[in-house]
């Protein structure tokens, strides 16, 4: 599906973006290592074991941050991804340093199912309710 753009209804003021993504995660990790994930397969090394996930994510300006934006988007996209294209499965990857979209995720229902190597950087699994 991509990124979409969102948009404000009431003047048309571009918001930010928010959509699903591919999101490649290696099926069996070294020993005692956390899973890590490309988005795309083509970022990901050659001969490892992948798994493929839809992952939700969302950037806005920070002018518009706490105003329950992101948290409509997300739940509009999940929604489409639930129903129009009949996905059982959708994460989304968040630092978990990241308190406004930790709150988001939580708004959302979602559920934290362990941690992930992306880019270099820790970030938390959550899956989306179905």
């Amino acid at each position: 599906m991509g990124q979409l753009a969102v948009l404000r209804k009431a003047d048309g003021a571009l918001l930010g973006r928010c959509g699903l993504s591919d999101l490649v995660i290696e099926s069996e990790p070294a020993s005692l290592a956390i899973r890590r994930g490309w988005f795309g397969r083509a970022q990901a090394p050659a001969g490892l074991a992948m798994i493929q996930e839809q992952e939700l994510g969302y950037t806005f300006d920070a002018t518009y941050w706490g105003h329950g934006y992101a948290t409509e988007a997300a739940q509009c996209v999940f929604a489409y991804a639930r129903d129009e294209h009949r996905l059982r499965r959708v994460i989304s990857v968040i630092d978990l340093n990241n308190e406004r979209s930790l709150r988001v995720a939580q708004r959302c229902g979602l559920r934290r199912e362990g941690q992930i190597d992306v880019l270099g950087r820790t970030l938390g699994v959550h899956v989306w309710p179905s």
